[in-house]
């Protein structure tokens, strides 16, 4: 409602690294043309995020009933990060978990005792190495997680360059997580955590491998299949992360 007048002088912007702040006084003036900011209101069409989160009220000159209501402005920073969307690839914090895992592999019927020909019969377990790596993008809309958790989402490392120091196949792109925030500049941006699992087996014919190794309990061993169960995808500086 207009009833108010609002002081020129006492207007003010300022902008920091940390985002801005501002002020805006206003006094009762029955018929007057300001209205009286409420607080949540924006300070200025161009920082949407500046928002009166404080109003303080005293009495204009001394007079009982004419008030003075002076609205504090600032942008609530809600980032606590370290990197913004142009941090490359290099310098994203990484966050690494290396465990095991137990295999079942057989329930006994294609394993035999050290020297005989007597089935074991009992099931066969074996453990392998597993992780989980947790990398942080900033993105600066919700639509581009969706389009990369599209184009990527449960593939596996391609061959165009060592991903986390291992060649192909042995890293999934397993989930994404993120939260909407806002930056010191007062925009709104994306801080999503990108997981990854790794699956480490020993390979029939020597060395290891990856998500695309299926155990043959017929061997008994790790080997691939004419077609791979899992595609793959760059997930680089230069694909999922450019």
């Amino acid at each position: 409602m207009a009833n108010y007048i609002e002081l020129t002088k006492p207007w003010q912007i300022v902008e920091a690294i940390e985002g801005q702040t501002g002020t805006r006084v206003f006094v009762d003036k029955t018929g007057g043309p300001a209205s009286l900011p409420a607080l949540g209101d924006a300070i200025d069409g161009a920082y949407p995020t500046c928002l009166c989160r404080k109003r303080t009220l005293t009495l204009w000159g001394g007079k009982p009933g004419i008030y003075q209501y002076v609205c504090d402005y600032s942008t609530e920073t809600t980032d606590n990060s370290e990197i913004d969307e142009t941090t490359a690839f290099a310098d994203l914090p990484r966050t690494l978990s290396v465990s095991g895992e137990m295999k079942r592999l057989d329930s006994g019927r294609h394993f035999y005792w050290y020297g005989t020909s007597d089935i074991a019969g009992v099931p066969i377990y074996k453990r392998i190495i597993t992780a989980t790596l947790t990398i942080p993008k900033v993105y600066t809309t919700s639509a581009a997680i969706i389009t990369a958790a599209q184009s990527y989402l449960g593939k596996v490392n391609d061959a165009t360059a060592n991903f986390e120091g291992l060649t192909t196949e042995y890293w999934l792109f397993s989930g994404i997580r993120s939260t909407e925030y806002i930056n010191a500049a007062g925009s709104k941006r994306w801080r999503a955590e990108l997981s990854f699992e790794l699956r480490v087996v020993p390979a029939v014919g020597g060395g290891t491998g990856g998500w695309n190794h299926v155990f043959d309990p017929t061997v008994p061993g790790w080997k691939k299949l004419t077609v791979d169960p899992y595609q793959t995808a760059n997930f680089t500086a230069t694909g999922l992360f450019a």
